[in-house]
């Protein structure tokens, strides 16, 4: 069950990467009802103050991706350094809190080269 939910949360942590980095186009141009297409640069627009959203709401809204992104990082690195504390020798002599901040600064990778060298089939016996 625990491998099953470390998994997921890493599928969601690519998924989110991926969404941060994927563009659309944009177009300049306004397609009227009839078809016609008019130059943006034509088109006036009228906005008041009071419709624009305030900083902080303009803040969360362009970089929801990343903080949670970097949340879920947080997650990672607090469960990764508890289980780190409790192996009794870690790979690489890295410590605990080094572990936590690799997960925190790429959550995906940090998680996968933690489990591939201390759980999975591939880590070597430590005797």
């Amino acid at each position: 069950m625990k491998t099953i939910l470390i998994v997921i949360a890493i599928i969601i942590s690519l998924l989110v990467l991926s969404q941060m980095f994927s563009t659309s186009p944009v177009s300049s141009d306004v397609v009227q009802l009839d078809g016609s297409v008019i130059d943006d640069d034509s088109v006036k627009y009228q906005s008041s103050e009071s419709d624009k959203p305030s900083l902080l709401v303009q803040i969360i809204v362009s970089w929801w991706l990343y903080i949670l992104y970097y949340a879920v990082g947080v997650v990672f690195a607090v469960f990764i350094y508890r289980d780190a504390k409790k192996v009794k020798k870690l790979v690489l002599n890295i410590g605990p809190v080094w572990w936590g901040v690799l997960a925190v600064y790429e959550p995906p990778l940090g998680v996968l080269v933690y489990w591939i060298l201390h759980y999975s089939k591939l880590s070597v016996e430590k005797s």
